[in-house]
């Protein structure tokens, strides 16, 4: 499974979106996700705090690893993403935190139905301000056909 985490992370950090933005670094263990993260004022709003696009992207990150980490088979897709922004951000340090809440029942073939639901928290200067909840599913894409996993 360990080699499945090391997987994920590789195929991550080599995808195109997180090259135009901040080097991310990312950790995933068995229905978790850890990943912390720099934006400057490159990414604020004319407002002068974070643009909610980068707190929905790392919530939708930590949430999606925590839920990929569960199948070794198949690239998810998000079925859907809620965010609920709490404050501001004017620091330049972000850490995302993301948590399976439902697992999916699994048969002896490694099938499963349903989608997996996580939720995720993102942090600044260790204060909560945003929270994001979502569900992921199987798409038709296996990971062995995705070239950087």
């Amino acid at each position: 499974m360990e080699n499945h985490f090391e997987r994920l992370k590789a195929m991550y950090l080599s995808a195109p979106v997180n090259h135009t933005l901040p080097k991310p670094a990312i950790k995933i263990g068995d229905g978790v996700c850890e990943i912390d993260s720099r934006f400057d004022e490159n990414y604020f709003h004319a407002a002068g705090s974070l643009h909610g696009a980068m707190y929905f992207k790392m919530l939708d990150d930590a949430a999606y690893f925590a839920a990929a980490s569960l199948d070794r088979d198949y690239f998810l897709y998000t079925v859907r993403f809620e965010t609920r922004l709490k404050r501001p951000v004017t620091t330049e340090i972000l850490h995302a935190e993301g948590l399976v809440t439902l697992r999916p029942d699994i048969d002896e073939n490694g099938n499963f139905d349903g989608g997996i639901k996580a939720i995720s928290r993102l942090y600044a200067d260790g204060k909560l301000v945003a929270e994001g909840s979502g569900e992921f599913r199987r798409g038709p894409k296996k990971l062995v056909e995705i070239a950087t996993y």
